[in-house]
């Protein structure tokens, strides 16, 4: 399993900003998933990454939000793109 630390420049694409929904969270392991149109599959994300929190973070399942993302080199956890930042909008989109 790959860290959820930062991935030096040189192994991973440049961050792409999209918004999308969170399609489930794990409260208890402190990562989800996000979801977007703009994206060719699911996003892992990571409670460190959520922006505007104090302390341990978390997002509601269907909440909208948007994020950057990369493309690791070997995919993170099973998943081909990871959230290198995540901020939470007001209300919740359609589902995806």
């Amino acid at each position: 399993m790959q860290s959820c630390g930062s991935i030096p420049a040189s192994d991973a694409k440049m961050p792409a900003m999209v918004r999308g929904t969170v399609k489930q969270w794990n409260e208890d392991e402190g990562w989800g998933v996000l979801a977007s149109h703009d994206v060719p599959g699911d996003v892992w994300a990571h409670h460190m990454h959520i922006e505007g929190q104090a302390g341990y973070r978390s997002l509601d399942a269907g909440a909208a939000v948007e994020f950057d993302f990369i493309t690791p080199p070997g995919g993170q956890d099973g998943y081909a793109y990871r959230a290198v930042w995540v901020r939470q909008l007001g209300g919740k989109e359609a589902s995806q």
